[in-house]
């Protein structure tokens, strides 16, 4: 299931995240996270913000980038809810279609760890 749209990025706050963000790496995803103030404050009883990325060098296609996009969305309704007040990006680094969802899960949840997003 998709992120409603108060819980994802919007292109300011990408970019902020991009430049200031802190940056967590692992085998399958890499993640990139800044706490938000000023004005990236979160409305709408939001809590997080959160964006998935593949990028055209893992993937060409366009249906095979949003599948991967699907997919990753869906792993993080286990992982979510993470620590509030944070604006996260989640960067694809290989074509996970042949991996298991489990091993996704896996790793995905571990990175937040490192983040120390998630408890």
């Amino acid at each position: 299931m998709a992120l409603p749209r108060y819980n994802r990025v919007p292109t300011d706050l990408f970019n902020h995240i991009l430049k200031e963000g802190k940056s967590v790496w692992g085998g399958l995803f890499s993640v990139k996270f800044s706490p938000l103030s000023g004005k990236f404050t979160l409305k709408n009883g939001s809590k997080y913000r959160v964006s998935i990325v593949v990028p055209k060098k893992v993937v060409r296609k366009a249906t095979s980038r949003n599948y991967l996009r699907r997919r990753t969305s869906s792993l993080l309704s286990d992982i979510l809810p993470i620590k509030e007040g944070y604006g996260v990006l989640i960067f694809l680094k290989k074509d996970l279609k042949s991996v298991k969802k489990d091993d996704l899960s896996f790793e995905l949840s571990q990175l937040f760890k490192k983040a120390g997003l998630k408890e």
